[in-house]
């Protein structure tokens, strides 16, 4: 069963924070419950119990940064760097994010955004533009999404060697489970609308944010 959740704020007892950028490109949470955005050229990181305490990391000034993930002490930066062509996922941290390269390629649209997930095994990103599944650490697993028609988010389950990826345009959300060679396809979920992004908690339960919609929809481990 999909139970959709309508998102109520109360500015009264949640703090908002404006960025000091137009906008931000992506949001995630790391292990000691920070909160890590990626806006523009900087990467931002504030304390859950106070927003207002960050730490900012300033890429160069011809890259874009579309996503930015912490698994233990490493940061994982998905960049689009105009001055090169090229999408570049960097292994790092905070005080060297640009420290090493793990995996580069060229891009023919700079506007089409890639989008990165990782947990304590695997580092996972979506190639929009060639509709291909990236899974990446020490090796490079690449598996083409002949299904899909527009795969768009990518979301690593925190507990399983499974991923989650939402198709946009198709209206599906599929999951696929990891091996050392290749990804198995294990359920897609057919009932959404233009599913956006998508992200699990420790129990496997999947929350998918649909493009213009008030809700978040709560999706079991089967798909259901």
């Amino acid at each position: 069963m999909t139970i959709s959740a309508k998102l109520e704020f109360h500015p009264e007892t949640l703090e908002h924070v404006k960025t000091e950028k137009s906008s931000c490109y992506g949001v995630s949470f790391t292990e000691d419950s920070s909160i890590l955005t990626s806006c523009h050229s900087e990467i931002q990181m504030r304390n859950s119990t106070n927003l207002r305490t960050k730490t900012t990391a300033v890429m160069d000034e011809e890259e874009a940064v579309s996503a930015a993930v912490i698994v233990g002490d490493t940061l994982l930066t998905k960049i689009s760097s105009f001055k090169e062509n090229k999408y570049i996922t960097y292994i790092g941290s905070l005080e060297q994010p640009t420290q090493t390269v793990l995996h580069s390629e060229y891009f023919d649209n700079p506007q089409q955004l890639t989008y990165v997930a990782a947990n304590k095994d695997y580092i996972a990103s979506i190639d929009i533009v060639n509709k291909r599944l990236k899974v990446f650490l020490f090796t490079t697993k690449d598996h083409q999404l002949t299904d899909m028609n527009h795969p768009y988010d990518v979301g690593l389950h925190l507990t399983s060697d499974a991923v989650l990826i939402t198709d946009f345009n198709g209206g599906t959300l599929s999951k696929y489970a990891l091996s050392s060679s290749h990804a198995d396809l294990i359920w897609t979920c057919k009932k959404l609308t233009r599913p956006n992004r998508v992200t699990t908690d420790e129990s496997g339960l999947i929350y998918v944010i649909e493009y213009r919609s008030p809700h978040i929809l709560i999706i079991s481990p089967e798909g259901e």
